[in-house]
Formats: structure tokens, C-alpha cells, sequence
């Protein structure tokens, strides 16, 4: 997953409550402050009414984006498969013509020593390489498992912070207080609602964490492609060695 792609799920995942949170000062600002506290408690009910659509949506955005996630390792999976596959393919048919080639036991027994150390070098590749995906996705799942409950609790309290404000908003029309006051004082507490949820949504940001974790894997896949290839060179280095030593003797 690119750094691009990692800020572009951050933005989606909460995109539709910063739209309401924005959204909230307008609706009360229509009208005049003189009857606001006759408004409250209907437009109060509203609100509740797109906190909850609004929350569902949030819960949409998380399980197709972990759907995403999952597609997507599956997908690289299935593509290493096939490629194994035909490398196994190849390497049959490699190892074919060479047994036919071996004639006394002396080179037969070169041939054998290579193709044993051959399958025992894509072996300990393959093993590192499924290591270093196993590491990774484990990674991942610990980054997202933080990731959601740190978008869930940022989404918490900013329903929470909308709700006291609410309620305070609610509480200061029963004890009569002025009208103009209290609606001002409810778009300036939806704003900093708002303003914190804005922040905590930037602080969110795991491109560093997934950065990382890609660099960690590639990093140990390239070690496994590096080692393959010195046992490779070996090993034909060795079957060289060998079948000259036959035919000198």
C-alpha cells in the first residue's frame, strides 16, 4: 500500500462526519436568534437523526476498506502461486535434461548433488519469502485493529462533544437565557467539535507506520533473492567442478 493510498483511507474513512460536522453551524444559522430556543429542540432531534446515518456510514467506509485489504493480499497470493508454478514447471523440465545428460554414475551423482542443493536454495527462499508476507500482514493487522479503534474513539467524541452541546444548548433555553447568546454559543461549541475532529483526523495519518512495514518486507525479500542467487551460483559453480572432474579421470 503506497503512502498515497494510506492518506487517501484516512481521508474517506471520516469524510462523511467532517461533511456533517461542517455542516452543523449552517443548520443552525438559519433564521434569526430570536426564536431559536422554539427551534432547539426540533432541530436537535435532526441532529441525532445524522449522527446515527452519519456513524452507520463510518461503519460502511471501515468493513469495504478491510474488504479492500483482504482482496488485495489475496490477489498477491494467488499471483506468487502462479509464479512458483511455472518456476517449478521449468525446473522439472531443466532437471529433466540434465539427468539425461549424466551418463556415468560420477556425473550422475554431480547431477544429483545439484538439483538437491538447487531445491534446497528455492526452499529457503520461498520459506523467507512467506516469513517476511506473514510478518507483514501481521503488521498490518495490528496497524489497522489500532488504526479503527483510534477512528472510532475520535468519532466517540466528537458525537459526544455534539451531544453536550446539545444539551447545554437545550438546558440554557429552559433557564431562559438569551435566545441570540445561546445559538451562538452552540455554533461556536459545534465548531470547536468540528476543529478537534478536523485534528484528530490529520494526527490519524499512518503513512509513516505503512512506509515501514513495506520497507521491512522488501528489505527481507531481497535478502532471500540475494542469498538464492549466491546458493544458486554456488551449486553451478559446484556441478562445473564436478563434471570436469569426470571427465579428467
Amino acid at each position: 500500500m503506497t503512502r498515497t493510498n494510506s492518506r487517501r483511507l484516512a481521508v474517506s474513512l471520516v469524510s462523511a462526519v467532517l461533511m456533517f460536522g461542517q455542516a452543523l453551524p449552517v443548520a443552525f444559522a438559519e433564521g434569526t436568534g430570536d426564536n431559536f430556543c422554539a427551534r432547539v429542540t426540533t432541530v436537535t432531534g435532526n441532529v441525532s437523526t445524522d449522527v446515527r446515518k452519519n456513524d452507520g456510514e463510518h461503519e460502511k467506509k471501515l468493513n469495504e476498506r478491510d474488504a479492500n485489504i483482504v482482496k488485495k493480499e489475496k490477489d498477491t497470493d494467488a499471483k506468487l502461486g502462479e509464479v512458483r508454478a511455472k518456476e517449478d514447471k521449468a525446473r522439472t523440465n531443466e532437471f529433466s535434461k540434465l539427468d539425461k545428460l549424466a551418463v556415468t554414475d560420477a556425473q550422475k551423482a554431480a547431477v544429483s548433488a545439484f538439483k538437491a542443493s538447487v531445491t534446497a536454495a528455492i526452499a529457503t527462499r520461498r520459506t523467507a519469502v512467506n516469513k517476511a508476507l506473514v510478518d507483514f500482514r501481521a503488521g498490518l493487522e495490528s496497524a489497522k485493529t489500532a488504526r479503527r479503534a483510534s477512528e472510532d474513539a475520535m468519532v466517540k467524541t466528537f458525537k459526544a462533544s455534539v451531544d453536550s452541546a446539545l444539551a447545554k444548548a437545550k438546558a440554557s433555553c429552559t433557564a431562559g437565557a438569551d435566545q441570540k447568546t445561546v445559538k451562538a454559543t452552540l455554533m461556536s461549541d459545534l465548531q470547536s467539535a468540528r476543529t478537534k475532529l478536523e485534528t484528530d483526523r490529520k494526527a490519524l495519518d499512518g503513512s509513516a507506520a505503512m512506509q515501514n512495514l513495506v520497507a521491512v518486507k522488501k528489505a527481507a525479500i531481497e535478502a532471500a533473492s540475494t542469498a538464492f542467487h549466491v546458493s544458486m551460483e554456488a551449486a553451478r559453480t559446484n556441478l562445473k567442478a564436478a563434471l570436469k572432474a569426470t571427465l579428467a579421470s
